[in-house]
């Protein structure tokens, strides 16, 4: 049991990879900037949650004995999390977009507090955060966190190569190099 989910995890990760690889940003025509955003898996997911959280509802209202409270209160503390897990994927997919422009970095997401840009001069470090799945791009007072599978991921690697020393980005060169030559065998 578990060595299938660890194979559909996996499954889903490689598929998450190839869809961010395999599509190209949105690219502005008059100013060469390119618009990293995240694909229909946020949707999809955050869809999936509330599909979760009707059925989780409906369970609750019409199969648990009231005289469970224990039970009733632990179906609705779950089916709170899904609805915020949901609303939360909807608005990531709907908002979160990372822009690449000759000037540097900007990235924005459906959080008042994350409009964040980063000159290509002050970048100081740019690493892998395996636990979050992102680049961690790191300027003297600012921190961007830019996930991987968002659609043209590929462009930033391309990025970091124009416009950063290798000694900047050598930690993450070869899983751009990776990411790079999966895109390229996919086209």
């Amino acid at each position: 049991m578990v060595t299938s989910g660890a194979g559909l995890t996996i499954g889903v990760l490689f598929w998450l990879m190839k869809s961010a690889a395999t599509h190209k940003p949105k690219i502005d025509s008059k100013t060469g900037n390119k618009y990293l955003y995240n694909g229909m898996f946020y949707l999809a997911f955050g869809i999936l949650c509330f599909i979760i959280s009707c059925f989780l509802i409906w369970v609750c209202l019409t199969q648990t004995p009231q005289k469970n409270l224990l039970e009733t209160f632990l179906f609705i503390i779950v089916t709170i999390f899904f609805i915020i897990v949901g609303v939360a994927l909807i608005l990531e997919w709907k908002k979160a977009q990372v822009i690449i422009s000759n000037s540097g970095i900007y990235a924005k997401a459906a959080w008042p507090w994350y409009p964040k840009s980063i000159e290509w001069e002050e970048v100081t470090n740019v690493s892998l955060s395996p636990l979050m799945n992102s680049y961690v791009i790191t300027g003297k007072n600012v921190t961007i966190r830019i996930n991987y599978y968002m659609y043209g991921i590929d462009y930033l690697g391309d990025a970091f190569k124009k416009y950063l020393f290798f000694e900047t980005y050598s930690e993450v060169s070869n899983f751009v190099e990776t990411i790079k030559n999966y895109a390229l065998q996919q086209k």
